[in-house]
């Protein structure tokens, strides 16, 4: 009889390595995806829905850094013609906000990975573990520095989590966007 051991707990480290790593090969994967099509492409004189920079539908604020290229790139992979994007969540609070809109998203639709940076501060005690820091610790430290007493050494680091995001085109009854005129035909 074997007996199966359990499965080692991943560190907070390994995994946003491990998400890390996803994203970039995804992003990669879509860069391939568009030069396997050049030159079967041709884009028309004007677009009939221009693309802006995407953005979270539910606060306003624009995505950035390589999310902002993971979105890009994933609309025009797979032709979505929208910049608007929401979690699952967010798109759950417009749906109870707007009870008489039929919305749902469409069937098989699979949403996008992206990563969102969380800085950690810690201390490294004696024993050789590490002390997570709130806010309030670490501006006791900054005072007890700018005082000229001995603090312990604060180290920073970042860690990415995933989150999923859905473009407004993937969801049946939303809201279209407001259509923007052609400065020049």
């Amino acid at each position: 009889m074997s007996q199966e051991q359990p499965a080692e707990k991943k560190s907070r480290f390994q995994i946003s390595r491990e998400v890390q790593e996803e994203f970039v090969n995804s992003v990669a994967e879509n860069m391939l995806a568009l030069a396997d099509a050049a030159g079967k492409w041709k884009k028309p004189w004007t677009a009939d829905k221009p693309m802006g920079m995407p953005f979270c539908v539910a606060t306003g604020r624009r995505y950035s850094g390589a999310n902002v290229v993971k979105l890009m790139l994933t609309s025009l992979v797979n032709g979505l013609n929208d910049d608007r994007w929401m979690t699952f969540k967010q798109f759950q609070q417009i749906q109870a906000d707007h009870p008489a809109r039929d919305m749902k998203i469409k069937k098989g639709t699979k949403g996008v990975k992206l990563l969102r940076p969380e800085e950690i501060v810690f201390t490294v005690g004696a024993d050789g573990k590490w002390q997570y820091l709130n806010d309030e610790q670490i501006k006791e430290i900054e005072a007890k520095k700018e005082q000229g007493l001995e603090t312990p050494d604060v180290q920073r680091r970042t860690l990415f989590y995933p989150f999923t995001v859905f473009c407004a085109a993937q969801i049946e009854g939303f809201p279209p966007k407001e259509s923007q005129t052609h400065a020049m035909t």
